[in-house]
C-alpha cells in the first residue's frame, strides 16, 4: 500500500517530468503489485535505457516487464503492453545478439499476431522493419526489398517525415545488397537529404536508417567507380561515428572502413576496426563484435599478415553463424554477399591499371 501510494505521488507531483522518474516508479509499482502500472514503467524505463545504449540495463527491465505482464487482468490492455515491450526488446537483441538470432526472429513472430490484434500504423511499421531484418539475415534479399517497400508505403499514408527516413534508408541498405547499386545510391542520397530536414530528437530507427544510408552512399559509389567520391564519402561518415556513441554508428562504419582495403589503404581500415572492436567488446555488443573481427582481419592480411588476418575472419564468421547470422554471410547460391562486392572491386581494380 505505501509503494502504490509513494508511487501515486511521484505520477502527480512531477507530472510534467516523469521521464526523471521511470526506474522510482517502476520499483515502487512492482513492490504495490500492481501489474499494469509495474510492466507499463518497466518497458518505459527499458527503452529510456535503451535510447542512452544502456543495453544490459535495458535487458534487465525489459524482461521484467515481461514477466510483469502476464499478470495483467485484462486481455487488450495485456497485448498492448507486451506488443511496446517486445518492440523494444527486439531492439536491444539486435545489438547484442544480432538481426538472425533465433530470439530476435521468435520475438518478430510474437509481435506480428499481437499487430493483427492491437498494432498501431507506427507499430507495423516497425513489425515490417523487424521482418525485413529476419528476411536479410537469411539471405532472402527480395524479401528484404518487399519488406521495405510495404514499410515504405505505410509511411506515405501517415505522412509521417521520421517513418518515410527510415523506410528510405533501410530500403537503400537492401537495395544495395542486392546488388542493385544505382537504386541503392538513388536512395541513399534521398535518406540523407531527408535527414537535413528533420528536427528534434529521433528514434533509433531513423538513426539506423540514416547510417545504413550512409554505408550504402560509399560503397555504391566504390563499386559504381567512383572511388574519389566512394573516399570522401566514406571519411565523411567514419568521422562522424567518432563523434556518436550510438551502435549503429560502429556498424556502418565498418562497413565504410571496407572501402578503404578495396581502395588499397589498409593501414586506415585496421585503425578504425580497432576502434570499432573495442567500442563492441567494452559494450558487450557481441553481434557487432563478430563484424568487427572479420573487418580487422580483412585490414590486417591486406598489410601483410594473411595467417592471423584469416584467423580473425574464421572467428568473426563462425561467431555470426553461431548467432544465426549465416544469411548475412552466404547466400542462397553459396557465395558469400562479401565475396561478390570483392569481386565487383577487383574489377574495377584491373579496369584502373
Amino acid at each position: 500500500m505505501l509503494h502504490e501510494r509513494a508511487g501515486a505521488a511521484i505520477e502527480s507531483l512531477f507530472a510534467g517530468n516523469l521521464d526523471d522518474h521511470l526506474t522510482e516508479l517502476a520499483h515502487h509499482f512492482t513492490q504495490s503489485g500492481n501489474p499494469s502500472k509495474a510492466a507499463q514503467y518497466l518497458m518505459l524505463a527499458g527503452k529510456q535505457a535503451l535510447e542512452r545504449s544502456a543495453f544490459a540495463e535495458s535487458q534487465a527491465q525489459l524482461q521484467k516487464g515481461l514477466e510483469w505482464v502476464e499478470r495483467v487482468p485484462d486481455e487488450i490492455e495485456r497485448s498492448k503492453l507486451e506488443l511496446e515491450l517486445l518492440l523494444s526488446s527486439e531492439e536491444m537483441l539486435r545489438y547484442v545478439r544480432g538481426i538472425g538470432s533465433a530470439e530476435v526472429a521468435a520475438l518478430t513472430r510474437r509481435e506480428e499476431e499481437l499487430c493483427e490484434r492491437v498494432g498501431t500504423d507506427a507499430q507495423r511499421f516497425s513489425v515490417l522493419l523487424g521482418l525485413r531484418d529476419v528476411c536479410s539475415s537469411k539471405g532472402d534479399l527480395q524479401g528484404a526489398i518487399e519488406k521495405c517497400q510495404l514499410a515504405r508505403e505505410l509511411a506515405e499514408r501517415t505522412h509521417d517525415p521520421e517513418m518515410l527516413l527510415t523506410a528510405t534508408g533501410v530500403g537503400a541498405f537492401a537495395l544495395g545488397a542486392a546488388g542493385r547499386l544505382a537504386e541503392g545510391l538513388q536512395q541513399s542520397r534521398r535518406a540523407l537529404e531527408m535527414v537535413r530536414l528533420i528536427q528534434g530528437k529521433r528514434s533509433l530507427q531513423s538513426h539506423r536508417a540514416e547510417w545504413s544510408a550512409r554505408n550504402v552512399l560509399a560503397n555504391s559509389l566504390l563499386l559504381l567507380g567512383y572511388p574519389e567520391q566512394a573516399e570522401k564519402a566514406a571519411s565523411e561518415t567514419l568521422a562522424t561515428a567518432r563523434q556518436v556513441t550510438l551502435p549503429t554508428a560502429s556498424i556502418a562504419a565498418r562497413s565504410n572502413a571496407l572501402v578503404f582495403l578495396s581502395l588499397r589503404m589498409p593501414n586506415v581500415a585496421r585503425v578504425f576496426a580497432e576502434e570499432g572492436l573495442a567500442a563492441a567488446e567494452r559494450r558487450g555488443f557481441t553481434f557487432v563484435s563478430a563484424v568487427w573481427r572479420g573487418t580487422l582481419g580483412s585490414a590486417i592480411a591486406h598489410e601483410g599478415n594473411p595467417q592471423k588476418g584469416l584467423a580473425m575472419i574464421r572467428d568473426g564468421l563462425n561467431a555470426l553463424k553461431e548467432m544465426g547470422a549465416a544469411g548475412l554471410v552466404v547466400s542462397k547460391n553459396g557465395l558469400t554477399i562479401s565475396d561478390r562486392g570483392a569481386l565487383a572491386r577487383r574489377a574495377i581494380l584491373r579496369s584502373s591499371h
